[in-house]
C-alpha cells in the first residue's frame, strides 16, 4: 500500500494515528474511520492508544485538513470502536466518534 497522503492522515492529542484515516463530518459530529494494514502499524496503534482516552473530560487537539477549512482544532472522544476485520483480507479498521469543540 503507498503511503498515507495529508487527507489520509489525523494527529489526535499530539499523536499522529497510524495507518490511514477518512473523515465523515456532519454537524457537531466527527467520524474518523481509522484503516490498519502493517504489522508496524498495529504496534503503533498500541503505542498511541492510552494517550486518546475515551470519555475524557477534556477537549483533545487534533488536526487534520478538512478540519483545518472548518476552524476545528479541538474535540471530545465519544466513542471508540473495537478494532475488527474489514472485507479486505489482512485490513482492520476502527472508528472514532468525536464531538468538534469549537474556541469561544
Amino acid at each position: 500500500m503507498e503511503a498515507a497522503g495529508p487527507w489520509e492522515v489525523v494527529e489526535m492529542a499530539g499523536q499522529k494515528l497510524p495507518g490511514t484515516c477518512t473523515l465523515t463530518v456532519a454537524p457537531e459530529q466527527i467520524r474518523i474511520t481509522q484503516r490498519i494494514y502493517t504489522r508496524e502499524q498495529l504496534h503503533e496503534l498500541w503505542r498511541v492508544l492510552p494517550s486518546i482516552q475515551e470519555g475524557t473530560v477534556r477537549a483533545l487537539d487534533i488536526s487534520h485538513p478538512a478540519l483545518d477549512v472548518m476552524g476545528v482544532r479541538s474535540a471530545m472522544l465519544m466513542h471508540v470502536t473495537l478494532l475488527h476485520p474489514t472485507s479486505v483480507q489482512g485490513v482492520f479498521e476502527m472508528e472514532y466518534d468525536l464531538r468538534p469543540v469549537k474556541a469561544p
